[in-house]
């Protein structure tokens, strides 16, 4: 994607979540629901997460209700990307700069579960500056 400073952009993460299998949802207790940080303040400030709808989970077994993602989901959540000076100095003359982040989740069957992962989030992103060249005196309007 192609970016300026100061823009708000959406970023996605896909998870296909296999048949049979579970990941707790936020609002579960006890258990460790999807987490997804950003790591990359300075270049993007993070705004609220937009998860998809969770369905109730009872886990028979302990005789508990759970709220649980199944299926493939997608999860949003708009950035605000710091201002052009910041962008150009992270940029370079690549003109490229990542943004960065991690998605903590815990996996479940109705039969066992997976002690909690933590995986790295990347978005490589192309600067374009805002032109803050003015325009020549001999061509503005009077």
């Amino acid at each position: 994607a192609i970016v300026s400073g100061g823009q708000r952009i959406l970023l996605s993460v896909e998870i296909d979540i296999p048949k049979d299998y579970h990941l707790y949802a936020p609002g579960v207790e006890g258990y460790y629901a999807v987490e997804w940080k950003m790591a990359s303040a300075e270049l993007a400030k993070p705004h609220d997460i937009d998860f998809p709808k969770s369905r109730i989970l009872y886990l028979k077994a302990i005789d508990e209700k759970v709220p649980v993602f199944e299926g493939k989901i997608r999860l949003l959540r708009d950035v605000t990307l710091a201002h052009s000076k910041v962008l150009t100095q992270a940029a370079g003359s690549s003109k490229q700069f990542t943004i960065e982040g991690t998605l903590r989740y815990q996996a479940c069957s109705d039969r066992l579960c997976y002690p909690p992962e933590t995986v790295p989030l990347r978005w490589n992103l192309q600067f374009d500056p805002h032109d803050s060249l003015r325009v020549p005196a001999e061509l503005r309007k009077k």
